[in-house]
């Protein structure tokens, strides 16, 4: 150790690169990690041996490469500009511009990682998500008093987020609602980017702002995660479009439409666990003339749920599953009335789900649910894939209470529905006493078990039923 002081302290002595490099090593094996850095710092050009030669020689102080890396390294080394602007640690790591330099560097980590048994953090770096950066709407002046326009403050959070080559996150942080005019977040970027939504975002009041362009719109951007536990309200603002978006693990719906006049939702990835509750892909309840189109949704819910006061939705070529089924409902509920009318699936196809096309109501509600159509629909071993459910209750019904009034459901047309089902039980129709479905047509149904040999059955009560064409397993309904 002695003789490197000797040499580097000598007045001749120069930082040539070759001198500096064997100067670096010497300190880093010898656990001067301080000098190793004072060298390579006077290289007047970095030497990628040099670099993962600190980093590779000092990570093994004590046999400890995993907290060495973290404890010794990381702090000497992280964030600290070396006399070459163009390169640094982070830069090192992520930057494409300096992508030998990050090679070396992410195998040397990941070495280490793994020789402490830290198989996560080993299997992180080598994704590229060893340093990540965080880009809160509020450092950029955002107030998040619902009545300031933060507009700006996001758009200069993007931009950052978008020059950031460290996969960032853009965050919009929970207890504020932040109020943003019409803005467009545009690509491309330098990395992923994962847009995280905790508060709640509201546009301004209907009529504020002139256009009926999207509130928020993603333009020419890959790699985009949007998620979080907060919520967008559009006050109603019509012809909202939102496309070409992935949704996961929500902890509640993912996607809801709400007050909406004239939405079009496509080519939307929706991901949440088989059995995570409530986690609904894509609500739509007050809302009129959408359009929900060739998008993926597996939820532990329903892939698809109507709501209330909602007339005029077209939902066309959705792969469900897993979850509970596309819905109507459920309406009705704690007495209320519900209006629902203009319904039309098609195309869809269901793959392990616990329903196929699903009506469900409350005892006890009123109105109607009227004009549904289901076409062309496809099951994979789906359990129930033809449900209406006038007793729809959670949890124990026997624990519901027992109400005459209904929502009515009629003028309902099921045709071209084929495929499997695993229950055993293909098409069931529970209906009101008081309030029967009416006007139920069934044309072109051939629904099979799942389990070769076995036959699948019906249940219907209380629902007037027209048969056209073929329809298997047959049914028949009391009155």
């Amino acid at each position: 150790m002695a003789s490197g002081p000797r040499t580097h302290d000598k007045a001749w002595y120069r930082p040539s690169a070759y001198l500096a490099t064997w100067l670096a090593i010497l300190y880093a094996k010898c656990r001067d990690m301080g000098g190793a850095r004072n060298v390579f710092d006077e290289i007047p050009k970095r030497s990628i041996v040099a670099w993962t030669a600190v980093i590779s020689r000092g990570a093994s102080w004590l046999g400890r490469p995993l907290r060495t890396f973290q404890n010794r390294l990381w702090p000497i080394l992280h964030g600290k500009r070396f006399h070459n602007p163009a390169i640094s640690f982070s830069s090192g790591v992520n930057d494409p511009e300096n992508i030998l330099l990050g090679k070396f560097c992410r195998v040397q980590a990941r070495i280490h990682f793994q020789k402490s048994a830290e198989y996560t953090d080993s299997r992180n770096v080598f994704r590229g998500r060893l340093v990540t950066a965080t880009h809160n709407v509020m450092d950029y002046g955002a107030k998040g008093d619902a009545t300031s326009d933060d507009t700006c403050a996001f758009l200069h959070a993007w931009h950052a987020a978008c020059a950031d080559s460290s996969s960032p996150t853009v965050l919009v942080p929970s207890g504020s609602t932040f109020m943003l005019k019409q803005l467009n977040f545009e690509g491309p970027c330098k990395s992923n980017i994962h847009f995280q939504v905790d508060g709640n975002i509201v546009a301004p009041k209907y009529g504020v702002v002139e256009g009926c362009g999207p509130l928020i719109t993603f333009s020419n951007v890959d790699g985009l995660n949007i998620d979080g536990s907060g919520q967008i309200d559009g006050r109603g603002e019509p012809n909202v479009q939102l496309s070409n978006l992935k949704f996961i693990n929500s902890p509640r719906m993912h996607v809801s439409i709400y007050q909406t006049v004239g939405a079009q939702i496509r080519g939307l990835t929706i991901t949440s666990p088989e059995f995570s509750p409530n986690t609904d892909g894509l609500h739509v309840e007050k809302s009129q003339h959408v359009e929900i189109l060739d998008s993926i949704i597996g939820t532990g819910d329903d892939c698809v749920s109507i709501g209330t006061d909602t007339y005029d939705v077209n939902v066309t070529r959705i792969t469900c599953g897993p979850g509970h089924g596309i819905s109507i409902g459920s309406l009705g509920k704690d007495d209320s009335e519900a209006i629902v009318e203009q319904i039309n699936v098609s195309y869809c196809k269901f793959a392990g789900t616990t329903n196929g096309v699903r009506i469900k109501t409350w005892q006890g509600g009123s109105g109607y649910a009227k004009e549904i159509t289901f076409s062309h629909i496809t099951l994979y071993s789906v359990e129930k894939p033809i449900v209406i459910d006038q007793y729809y209750c959670v949890g124990d019904h026997n624990n519901c209470e027992n109400k005459t009034s209904a929502v009515q459901v009629r003028d309902v047309h099921y045709s071209e529905v084929k495929g499997t089902s695993s229950s055993g039980i293909a098409i069931s129709l529970a209906c009101s006493e008081t309030t029967p479905c009416a006007g139920i047509t069934m044309e072109n149904i051939n629904i099979q078990s799942t389990n070769q040999g076995e036959d699948e059955t019906t249940t219907c009560y209380n629902a007037q039923v027209n048969k056209k064409g073929y329809v298997v397993p047959s049914i028949s309904c009391p009155t």
